[in-house]
């Protein structure tokens, strides 16, 4: 149904903040591009390679600061798997409650019998800062395909799809939940808790939006859409 205008009133496009050119592929297909915005940086990963442009809200202008550069440069002089490979299905994520960035990519080589998710987390709110790093193993030796990111007060969530390799074989979904306390302080020994469950899939945790936290000591939430309609 169109509704027409009442005279002598005329459309007006609406006014429009930042516009401007982001990330291009590089070849790979799906681009698995995302991005996210911080307090006066927008951060987006496409593929293999991500870029920071610094925000004027004055004047809705981006000014490009850093990149594109390969992903995997966040974990230069890190070693291992993190470093040597540069595989995609990236993750940016702005952490609204600590004013710190979040960037994440799997491995698809194995590496003394594992896969890898190389997590780095910006040490203050300039993306183009240093950052703290991990290379977490998934257990069980299996891939962890389309991971995703959910920011919590209490951890950093996490859901993949885990198969025998990244060829194929699919082995369950997985829930994982990394101890964002230590992360945030650069704790090296910060570790993660995965569950696998072979009857799930398709589930995203949840992400903190605005500023006001969920209340105190309130769980993190995956939500799953079942075939049948349950969630």
């Amino acid at each position: 149904v169109v509704q027409p205008a009442p005279g002598p009133s005329s459309f007006v496009a609406p006014t429009t903040g930042f516009n401007f050119i982001g990330v291009g592929t590089n070849g790979l297909t799906p681009s698995d591009s995302n991005g996210s915005v911080g307090n006066n940086q927008y951060v987006e990963t496409v593929n293999t390679r991500y870029q920071i442009w610094s925000l004027n809200r004055a004047t809705s202008t981006a000014t490009s600061v850093l990149g594109p550069v390969s992903t995997n440069t966040l974990w230069s002089g890190f070693g291992g798997p993190c470093q040597a490979q540069n595989a995609g299905d990236p993750i940016v994520l702005y952490d609204k409650l600590a004013n710190r960035w979040l960037i994440s990519q799997f491995t698809t080589s194995l590496s003394s019998g594992f896969y890898y998710q190389c997590v780095a987390l910006s040490t203050t709110p300039d993306a183009t800062g240093t950052y703290f790093r991990w290379a977490f193993a998934v257990p069980g030796g299996v891939f962890n395909d389309y991971p995703h990111f959910g920011v919590w007060q209490d951890a950093y969530y996490m859901m993949a799809h885990a198969f025998v390799s990244p060829s194929g074989g699919f082995v369950a979904a997985l829930f994982a939940a990394m101890d964002r306390q230590k992360m945030l302080s650069g704790d090296p020994t910060a570790t993660w808790q995965v569950l696998q469950d072979p009857l799930e899939g398709g589930h995203m945790p949840a992400d903190l939006d605005g500023f006001a936290p969920p209340p105190t000591g309130a769980p993190g939430i995956f939500l799953s859409w079942h075939s049948d309609g349950m969630v």
